[in-house]
């Protein structure tokens, strides 16, 4: 039983440490996304309840709606595409659900789930363009 407590108090000031990251910082700006298995980059601009995505070839853009759940959880549901074929519309077309779970200095890891699903699908670092 004292082992336990103990193990408590031991990680308590780590859930409560990250219980306070200040996600406020990444709410708007730019970012980019490096993708390894395709070797491409994406480039974000968030700006209250908008989010736009292009390639860096600018093949594609997405225009997404931006809705905070809360401090460091937000919703993305798609609301216009252009130059992206019928078979990567179906993809995108559904809502997802973003989880910060790790800051940095200039970025963060989000951890993406299609909502309605409670297996993540991905997780990607959003590196801010200051």
């Amino acid at each position: 039983m004292k082992i336990t407590f103990i193990t408590i108090l031991a990680i308590l000031p780590v859930l409560s440490r990250a219980q306070n990251w200040d996600c406020s910082r990444f709410k708007n700006g730019s970012f980019t996304i490096f993708d390894p298995t395709s070797g491409k980059t994406t480039l974000i601009h968030r700006y209250g309840n908008r989010q736009i995505e292009t390639d860096s070839a600018n093949t594609y853009r997405i225009l997404l709606k931006v809705k905070w759940i809360d401090a460091c959880n937000y919703e993305l549901t798609p609301k216009k595409f252009e130059g992206l074929d019928k078979e990567m519309i179906s993809l995108r077309k559904k809502t997802v659900g973003v989880r910060i779970i790790q800051i940095n200095e200039d970025s963060y890891v989000a951890r993406c789930t299609i909502v309605g699903s409670f297996v993540p699908y991905s997780d990607f670092e959003l590196i801010q363009i200051k």
